[in-house]
């Protein structure tokens, strides 16, 4: 069993990967704030089903993912934060256009394909964990993968042909 501490410590964490698997679904800070704070409250609420302290990673993303869903699924409105690529000072121009055109590219795909994008190559989860959080096979994940980065190419070369 996980005390207290641990629970926190682990939250502390994970703080960043639950941030960014809530808004790849919801698109905007303040519903993935709210999914991240009912995700906490459940994973809590339901510590002592965690039987494995090692799988607390995926367990954790997979009640944020579930609370995302559930959010989309209540009809909430789903605004786009206009800024949300990070990029250094020390980044050129070229780079920061690539960066940021990617990254728009990623958030304009749509589910699941947007979420398992951003859990693979930003979080470089595995495919089984990424199958563990959103409740899908490896097989789908990697189908899933495969097409997004499909489209990706389409939307990306779409873009640079109209330049």
């Amino acid at each position: 069993m996980i005390s207290k501490a641990e629970f926190c410590n682990y939250i502390k964490e994970y703080e960043n990967v639950m941030y960014i698997t809530a808004y790849s679904i919801l698109k905007n800070d303040h519903d993935a704030a709210d999914a991240i704070g009912e995700a906490i409250l459940k994973a809590y609420s339901n510590l002592n089903n965690l039987k494995d302290p090692k799988v607390f990673r995926s367990w954790i993303l997979r009640i944020v993912h579930n609370e995302a869903v559930s959010l989309i699924r209540k009809n909430r409105p789903v605004t786009e934060l206009e800024n949300a690529c990070h990029i250094t000072d020390g980044d050129n121009e070229t780079k920061r256009t690539e960066k940021m055109d990617l990254k728009e590219a990623v958030e304009n795909l749509p589910q699941p394909y947007r979420t398992v994008i951003t859990l693979y190559y930003y979080q470089s989860l595995s495919m089984d964990d990424i199958a563990g959080i959103t409740g899908t096979s490896a097989l789908t994940v990697r189908k899933q993968l495969s097409r997004g980065r499909k489209m990706l190419r389409t939307m990306l070369k779409e873009d640079f042909l109209h330049e």
